[in-house]
């Protein structure tokens, strides 16, 4: 179901700043007040970890996309992710029109992401977002 909001073009100017210049370790984005648009909410520092990424989620829903850098295998690898944080305790409009507007953005950044769905803390692990990127 598509509930008619769209990615405007500071996203994509933003994602491909991330996956061709590594300007920042992640991205997080928000539905614009009026739910037409999801726009860029805040662009991390490079140096950015994974402590701060799970520091900057909110009780509010966000997607975000991760440059995540992890260990497999005694090597450093890297995948980019694309991350739906829509908490069990959110509003049940606002998990609804979230759960139905990623693939707006989604379609837009295409490239490769891997889909990783967190409902909670306890789902904002390093060890599940390896899971995942394997």
């Amino acid at each position: 179901m598509s509930s008619g909001v769209k990615a405007n073009d500071e996203c994509i100017t933003a994602f491909n700043s991330l996956k061709l210049k590594k300007t920042s370790r992640y991205i997080a984005f928000k539905l614009s007040a009026d739910k037409k648009f999801i726009e860029v909410e805040t662009e991390s520092a490079r140096d950015a970890t994974f402590d701060d990424f799970v520091a900057s989620l909110t009780k509010e829903p966000r997607y975000f996309v991760y440059d995540f850098d992890f260990e497999a295998g005694g090597l450093t690898k890297n995948k980019m992710l694309f991350i739906t944080w829509n908490p069990d305790d959110g509003s049940p409009m606002q998990k609804m029109v979230y759960s139905s507007s990623k693939d707006a953005l989604k379609n837009k950044i295409e490239g490769g992401l891997v889909e990783v769905q967190c409902n909670g803390k306890d789902d904002v692990t390093y060890d599940y977002f390896v899971s995942k990127a394997k």
